[in-house]
């Protein structure tokens, strides 16, 4: 299949972008990130158009999500070379909060990527394990054992003190 037409990709569009939008969001807790990857998927999808558009949705929506996961790698890395260079001027109510929010992050990063993805959809995109397992094209049970693995691996994360 070549590039959509005009009046296609509209279409799809229109009745997907707010879905990729929001599970875009999800991860990044960002607009303009999100917009960022909304743009990116729909520049994808215009370029390069799966052969099979029955689950078009689910194909974007699993297009945000490792875009957005491509953005916190970046954004962790960013981070860390912010600590390294920089020198803390603000508070200690400005810096105990951007420690928590390292934290946070740095544990969701941490989480193999299989797991990560369960771990978003589930409760941070309200998604039910039937829809993440449309999206992520793997069965319900492969679902339920990867969010079980990463609610495992947090966990042991906050028992040994790392949160």
């Amino acid at each position: 299949m070549g590039h959509p037409t005009d009046e296609h990709f509209t279409e799809i569009y229109n009745s997907c972008s707010r879905d990729v939008f929001r599970a875009s969001f999800s991860y990044l807790q960002s607009s303009e990130d999100s917009e960022n990857v909304l743009q990116d998927v729909f520049m994808e999808y215009f370029e390069r158009p799966p052969k099979d558009e029955r689950n078009i949705k689910s194909w974007l929506v699993s297009k945000a999500i490792h875009r957005s996961l491509d953005v916190l790698r970046k954004r962790k890395k960013e981070i860390e070379i912010q600590r390294e260079s920089a020198y803390e001027t603000k508070s200690e109510v400005d810096k105990e909060s951007k420690g928590e929010l390292e934290e946070a992050l740095n544990l969701i990063a941490d989480l193999p990527k299989k797991c990560k993805s369960a771990i978003v959809l589930f409760y941070m995109d309200e998604m039910s394990i039937e829809t993440i397992s449309k999206s992520l094209a793997i069965s319900e049970n492969a679902v339920k054992k990867r969010l079980e693995r990463g609610r495992k691996i947090l966990k042991g994360k906050m028992k040994n003190g790392n949160c």
